[in-house]
């Protein structure tokens, strides 16, 4: 024993002797310190530990940065709440602890700060501290025992290999919490970690109140967190009873973290060595449905929606009233209660979706889905249940209360089941029945809208053999579905039977959501469907086309009268002989043909890519069918395709405002939509006078009936092939309807290049064309014989290649030449030639006719001619619009009509007769400076493309009257929304934000990116349209002038624009630049953050809105300013702040003192260090009124169209 003690002894003693010459620099121990000044650094050299002062403070904390980014990151600190108020910290171990002392280690009189606060153990005398290579501080006994280490006690940051969660057995809880401000690590108001709760979950606190939810583990990644997917990270969770935590590693060593900052954003943070800069990759709370319960209880959060809360399905708003002003915290309740028996009830699948609050929920990790369901019958409180672990679909997670949080992703998540009563089941869209058509007393079994006033069939059964009284039975016989009239007796007959050979004995026929009735065995398999057999509806989901295995064509077949549905003689559907295609026939006969697919739509149909976008069509081609379908993107809307009795092809989309059905497209619009209307190798454009035309080289087979308009016999020839491969060229059309491609083939892997040489192989090939132009031009469509029924567009089409012999070839500017390499020169020599006559011919002639026009009248400036506009608009897809056409399209100006007045004229609303709404801008007869501000606008947007200005889509005159046609914005003007107390909650930081940088985006292209240098001149929120997603277009150019590209400012005399936008040098001298739109988007910048307008003013102060934002930010006081519809504006803090302070350097009073547009993007998108504004233009002083002096009002904005020199 006595051994042993002395053994003891002399280990201590060798301990003590070599303990300083084990220790490292990454290490503290008993004998080696920290002081204030001196650092400690990790093995790896990624991490620093000592003394730090944040922000603008001079206290000192013990923290954690990285060593090798130059702007100290610190991503943990030690005495949070206690600082040194000196340089005399000193942090040290004693009695086994890690201490953190002020005044010293010597001083008597220092005080413990801080401390790890563990219980000592033998050994603890011995311990020490290690900074390792992640980042942990770590406190060892002499053992190697952990004793305490800085990841179990996070701060603002969770860095790879940290553990956030909770530990069962002792209770800790490793949470982020954020600093008080940018100067104090002291523990802010905003934390994250989880919540044990039902199956854990963790949540953004602000306090006590959830701002955000993570979702639940789900096998894969956290329900609401989709950056978990990618792969830069591999994440790890672990929940069992002594803990539940999560952890990640960080693949290639990039140094990143997820940072929760003081005004409350959880952002995952990635250095940029490049830049040397944080880029920010993910940020928890991405828009509105990431708030936590933001549509309440049973209330689905969609972003992509314009109103992004719904009730989930057999749910409807708790009060309407609420939800009508867009305040959808009450949430839903259910339209019908439930049954609670265990069978009355069922479940709807909600997909893609973030799963609901689990706080009250439960697991069953051995059940199955379908015994998961069954579970959650037994209940009546279970409301829901879903897949625990989605690889695979393991585990029974179920809810017990009101489902809370739940969003729709647009890519993807998971699949929740929800319990509603089994009169819900059905989306009661579709009724199937016995009805009698329009004076008929025959009955049908058909199927038509259940919730439209006015009956419309979309199928029918019996179509041919009615049931001519009332005594029809449809019923499930020997597995079929049959129609019998006189009961279902033995002296019954069956009219009608889906005639499907089965041995089953159990059948059954659903009528679904989609319209279709589907005949399923017991096993649920697909015996037959309504929507193999269409009659004359085209419903969604519905396929068009041919099944090659068993033969089957879906067509559509018109009604024979509208009293009988039996089959017409009109029909729609696909013919698979060469390139399919899609015809609309009479009997046999042709009458229409909507063209081969070619990527992106049906080469007959450009109005899929326009008034047809709301619907997402389909098209596949294999070994196993052809078809064409379509889905909603909006499935709010009801619509159908309709072949009626007449044999028009139309769509059709209910109205139920007006409770009508309202036409929104027709199949044969116009003369040229009449199969081979100018025979073979003659083209069709309804825009001309004479709308046939021989394709060039071509000329009309009979003369003298192309002179009394009869185009059928087509066209000829004028010089026969050479066929030798080389002689032949090709002359390009664009904007084409493609042939009838039943004499075509397809070569998939050839590019145009290639299918041109392919061509030239064959005397038979007649023309070419790109197969596919969804990405470019892919594969090889090849014509062998005549070129029949080809139509010219105005807008879209696509190009095709036409063969004809050399000596055809001409070069002309709209159809030209892709062979024939060794003329090219002397094409383009030509076309010089012939295109500089031009020129000089048109340039003598415009001056002529202005000097003729200046000598008649000497008002210059309101003269404006058809030509003039025409010859500017060359090269654009404008387009010239009867006035005739636009007064009906807004029933004739009407004053329902209107939308707003302008400084030119007023606004209305109009609707094409194809459905698009348009907005109408009409020049007031007695504005003399609007006729050349309608000149200047058409002729400069028409040159304009760009997604954040407005598209104009044509103009008209006619004698005094001129009017501009738009595309219509139905969220109208940003003034509209702002300064409207009601409206202005419906844009929230995030969507400002979003509309802010795409003005300036815009404005960045009128001034650096277009073709032209543009200065706007009046730029203002009226000016500023919303489109259905809200974001902004630039609209107005009436007052826009051109700038020469190094032209750096220009003077007028005659001063345009909006007081309050105007900056001072304009306002007063004349002066304008690229600075003084920087000066009006600073104002719009500022009204945008606050919702008021800038001649908005405070009695006693004589300061406008901009002066008012300038004392704000003077007195360190600018969030005062923000508008306060917006909420939990906090969590934007530094963004908003800094959009204030682009806005205060835009509208400074020196022109050069501004910014430029190209700067102002980049500060928006970055965080780069910005200068501090200066005094603002037309600002006066505060004059010594108090805060509570103040009364703000706003003014009337005028509208300057005109001021003469001084």
């Amino acid at each position: 024993m006595a051994f042993h003690k002395g053994f003891q002894s002399l280990l201590l003693v060798a301990l003590i002797f070599f303990f300083p010459f084990c220790s490292s620099i990454d290490t503290i121990t008993p004998t080696k310190s920290v002081r204030d000044g001196e650092t400690i650094l990790s093995a790896d050299e990624n991490f620093v530990l000592g003394f730090f002062s944040p922000g603008n403070s001079k206290n000192r904390f013990v923290g954690i940065w990285f060593n090798k980014i130059p702007n100290q990151t610190v991503v943990w600190t030690a005495n949070r709440e206690n600082p040194v108020h000196n340089s005399s910290g000193i942090l040290t171990i004693i009695g086994g602890n890690l201490v953190l002392l002020n005044g010293g280690h010597n001083n008597n009189n220092n005080i413990i700060l801080w401390s790890t606060n563990v219980s000592s153990s033998t050994m603890a005398n011995y311990s020490s501290a290690t900074l390792t290579d992640s980042g942990n501080l770590v406190l060892t006994d002499g053992h190697g025992v952990i004793l305490w280490e800085s990841f179990d006690y996070p701060t603002n940051t969770f860095l790879p290999k940290m553990k956030l969660g909770l530990n069962r057995r002792t209770g800790l809880n490793q949470i982020l919490t954020s600093w008080k401000s940018g100067d104090d690590p002291a523990p802010g108001e905003f934390s994250f970690g989880p919540d044990p709760l039902g199956v854990p979950q963790y949540f953004l606190r602000r306090g006590s109140d959830q701002i955000w939810r993570s979702g639940p583990w789900n096998g894969k990644k956290l329900s609401g967190v989709p950056i978990m997917d990618y792969s830069q990270f591999s994440w790890s969770y672990v929940a069992n009873n002594d803990e539940i935590y999560l952890t990640y590693n960080a693949n290639n060593n990039w140094i990143t973290s997820f940072v929760l900052d003081d005004s409350g954003l959880l952002r995952r943070l990635m250095w940029n060595d490049n830049s040397h800069r944080w880029n920010q990759m993910w940020e928890a709370t991405q828009d509105r449905c990431d708030r936590y319960a933001n549509c309440g209880a049973y209330g689905s959060c969609d972003s992509n929606r314009v109103a992004e809360c719904e009730c989930l399905r057999g749910f409807e708003p708790r009060t309407p009233s609420e939800w009508n002003v867009r305040d959808w915290s009450g949430g839903c309740v259910r339209r019908r209660s439930l049954d609670c028996d265990g069978k009355g009830d069922g479940f709807l699948r909600w997909a893609q979706a973030k799963v609901p609050d689990t706080s009250r929920s439960r697991l069953e990790a051995g059940l199955s889905l379908e015994a998961c369901e069954e579970e959650c019958l037994k209940s009546c409180n279970c409301t829901a249940y879903a897949s625990f672990n989605v690889s695979g679909d393991r585990g029974c997670l179920m809810w017990d209360g009101d489902l809370v949080d739940l969003r729709v992703y647009s890519d993807g998540r998971q699949d929740i089941y929800v319990r509603v009563a089994a009169s819900e089941l059905a989306g009661e869209k579709f009724v199937l029945g016995f009805f009698s058509p329009v004076n008929s007393k025959n009955r049908y079994v058909g199927i038509w809208y259940n919730k439209i006033p006015n009956q419309t069939i979309v199928w029918t059964a019996n179509r041919e053999k009615p049931v001519p009284d009332s005594s029809g039975v449809l019923a499930i016989n020997s597995g079929n579905l049959v129609l019998f009239d006189g009961g279902h007796s033995n002296n019954s007959n069956t009219l009608w039977s889906t005639n499907v050979s089965t041995t089953v004995k159990y059948s059954r026929a659903v009528l679904t959501d989609s319209g279709n009735l589907v005949l399923t065995d017991y096993h649920q398999r697909v015996l037959w469907e309504s929507f193999d057999y269409p009659t004359n509806t085209f419903l969604p989901r519905m396929k068009l086309g041919l099944n090659r295995r068993t033969g089957l064509n879906r067509i559509l077949t018109s009604w024979k009268f509208v009293d009988d549905p039996a089959p017409g003689e009109f029909s729609l559907g696909l013919d698979p002989v060469g390139v399919p295609q899609y015809f609309l026939r009479m009997g046999s006969l042709p009458i229409l043909r909507n063209g081969q697919w070619n990527g992106l739509r049906l080469s007959g149909a450009p109005q899929m890519n326009g008034i047809l976008l709301d619907l997402l069509f389909s098209y596949v081609a294999n070994g196993d069918e052809i078809y064409l379908m379509y889905t909603l993107n909006n499935t709010s809307i009801t619509t159908r395709f309709a072949l009626d009795d007449s044999g028009v092809f139309q769509r059709l989309m209910w109205n139920d405002k007006n409770q009508r059905w309202k036409l929104i497209a027709v199949g044969n619009k116009d003369r040229c939509d009449q199969y081979a209307n100018c025979g073979a190798y003659g083209s069709c454009d309804p825009n001309r006078v004479v709308e046939c035309e021989c394709l060039k080289g071509f000329k009309p087979k009979t003369p003298s009936e192309w002179n009394l308009r009869d185009w059928l016999g087509g066209c000829v020839r004028r010089r026969s092939l050479d066929c030798d491969g080389k002689g032949d060229g090709f002359l390009r059309l664009e904007h084409a309807k493609l042939p009838d491609t039943s004499i075509s083939r397809v070569e998939p892997g050839l590019n145009l290049e290639a299918c041109e040489e392919e061509c030239l192989k064959n005397c038979n090939c007649t023309a070419y064309a790109s197969a596919d132009i969804s990405e470019g031009d892919r594969g090889c469509l090849m014509w062998h014989g005549d070129l029949v029924d080809l139509k010219v567009y105005s807008d879209g089409g696509q190009d095709i290649y036409t063969r004809v012999v050399a000596s055809e070839l001409d070069g002309s500017a709209i159809e030209y030449s892709r062979g024939l390499q060794g003329k090219k020169k002397l094409l383009v020599t030509l076309l010089t030639i012939i295109v500089g006559l031009l020129l000089f011919v048109s340039c003598a002639y415009c001056w002529w006719r202005k000097a003729k026009d200046r000598e008649m009248n000497g008002r210059h400036d309101t003269l404006l001619s058809d030509n003039d506009i025409e010859e500017n608009c060359k090269g654009s897809e404008l387009l010239l619009f009867n006035i005739s056409v636009i007064a009906a399209a807004t029933n004739n100006f009407s004053e329902s009509n209107l939308l707003g007045k302008g400084g030119f004229g007023p606004v209305y609303k109009g609707q094409l007769l194809n459905g698009q709404e348009i907005a109408v801008k009409r020049l007031s007869k007695t504005s003399i400076q609007g006729i050349k501000e309608f000149k200047n606008e058409v002729t400069l947007i028409a040159k304009l493309q760009h997604r954040n200005l407005v598209r104009l889509l044509g103009y008209g005159i006619s004698g005094e009257e001129k009017i501009l046609i738009y595309e219509y914005m139905r969220n109208k003007s940003l003034d509209s929304i702002i300064f409207d107390q009601k409206r202005s909650a419906m844009l929230d930081w995030r969507k400002r934000f979003s509309i802010i940088v795409g003005i300036a985006r815009g404005i960045l292209y009128l001034h650096e990116d277009s073709r032209f240098r543009i200065i706007h001149r009046d730029l203002k929120v009226s000016n500023i349209l919303l489109d259905d997603d809200l974001d902004p277009k630039i609209s107005d150019f009436g007052m826009a002038r051109i700038f020469g590209q190094n032209q750096a400012q220009a003077i007028t005399n005659r001063v345009v624009g909006t007081y309050g936008y105007m900056s001072p040098e304009y306002a007063m001298d004349g002066r304008f630049s690229v600075k003084s739109d920087a000066f009006s988007f600073g104002v719009i910048l500022l009204e945008i953050i606050s919702g008021k307008k800038n001649n908005y003013y405070c009695d006693c102060c004589s300061m406008n809105l901009i002066g008012h934002v300038w004392e704000k930010w003077k007195e360190d006081r600018a969030m005062e300013v923000v508008d306060s519809s917006m909420i939990y504006i906090s969590s934007f803090r530094t963004e908003v702040l800094r959009c204030i302070q682009i806005g205060l350097l835009c509208v400074q009073e020196k022109a050069k003192d501004r910014p430029n547009m190209s700067s102002v993007v980049l500060m928006l998108g970055n965080e780069t260090k910005m200068l501090s504004p200066r005094k603002p233009a037309f600002f006066s002083g505060k004059e010594n009124c108090s805060d509570h002096q103040i009364v703000c009002k706003s003014i009337n904005e005028v509208t300057m169209t005109e001021m003469e020199a001084r």
